[in-house]
């Protein structure tokens, strides 16, 4: 298959990946805990497959099960710690954010190489930085869902944009 070929079956199956980007997208600004469960269900589930088939692999062939014990063990893990994992991460997320708008705050000064270039618009951004950082540390689980949700608008706006770039290729 050459380059051109290759190119246009993308083409021709951009409206199928807008749709799904545009359904999925929807779905994850309508309903972002309701995808947060699918998701780790299916991880899960898919966790679950591949220990039933390392048990079967492992009768077969006369080995022990290890993989397919760890294996049951990570689905129940997942299971179990989905939620305070992903309410985790933006605690470490927003102490990393104020340490760092900190920093850019006290060396915004310390840096100046010039003597004409104001230290106010960095000083500014770190104070940005600072705030994100606090808003993520004290709203952590409402921000991860901020986050998701501001991530199925991107899909939304990327399914439209592949959207009419398929509308374009098949009208030329």
């Amino acid at each position: 298959m050459n380059m051109q070929s290759f190119y246009e079956q993308l083409q021709r199956s951009a409206w199928i990946r807008s749709l799904l980007m545009l359904g999925v997208g929807a779905w994850i600004v309508i309903a972002p805990h309701s995808v947060f469960s699918v998701v780790v269900w299916l991880i899960a589930g898919a966790l679950i497959l591949g220990a039933i088939t390392a048990f079967a692999n492992g009768r077969r062939s006369g080995y022990g099960t290890m993989s397919g014990t760890g294996l049951l063990v990570a689905a129940v893990l997942v299971l179990l710690l989905s939620r305070p994992v992903v309410a985790a991460l933006p605690w470490i997320l927003g102490i990393m954010l104020v340490v760092y708008g900190i920093n850019h705050v006290v060396s915004a000064r310390r840096d100046q190489q010039f003597v004409n270039v104001s230290p106010i618009p960095a000083i500014l951004y770190g104070i940005l930085v600072i705030i994100a950082g606090v808003l993520l540390f004290f709203h952590p689980f409402g921000a991860a869902i901020l986050a998701f949700r501001i991530f199925g608008g991107f899909l939304v706006v990327m399914a439209i944009t592949e959207l009419f770039g398929w509308l374009t290729y098949r009208n030329k």
